[in-house]
């Protein structure tokens, strides 16, 4: 069983990790939903930060951010990331600064639903 699912649906890509990952789980995700038949390049991303016992060192959360800064033409340089805990949610802020200059803007959510709502508002040109 992989450490994550993916889905492509309503114009938004979602990689949802369902345990720990692992270094090369984003990458292999990212590789997957451009295989995806319904995406298409510059769809938003939102990254579910759910799984349970997740608590990156400093150095993967670097590599992460490496990883998406690579990577920001894929998904047109915006994740929602939902974080519903405390600390899923300070540790997306910390990749969210070391994303920044990298060209990628991440915020955390404590839902998908503001999560769509925020990328939602970039079509609507109000983000």
């Amino acid at each position: 069983m992989s450490s994550y699912e993916i889905r492509v649906d309503g114009g938004i890509a979602e990689i949802d990790f369902v345990e720990v990952p692992d270094l090369g789980d984003l990458e292999r995700a990212l590789d997957e939903i451009e295989r995806h038949p319904g995406f298409t390049l510059g769809m938003p991303l939102i990254l579910h930060a759910t799984a349970k016992g997740w608590n990156p060192t400093t150095g993967r959360i670097h590599h992460l951010a490496d990883v998406l800064g690579s990577r920001r033409e894929v998904f047109g340089g915006r994740v929602a990331a939902v974080a519903p805990t405390p600390l899923y949610h300070g540790l997306t802020r910390m990749l969210a600064a070391w994303a920044e200059p990298k060209g990628v803007i991440i915020e955390p959510f404590p839902n998908a639903a503001e999560a769509r709502a925020w990328l939602a508002s970039f079509e609507n040109g109000e983000g």
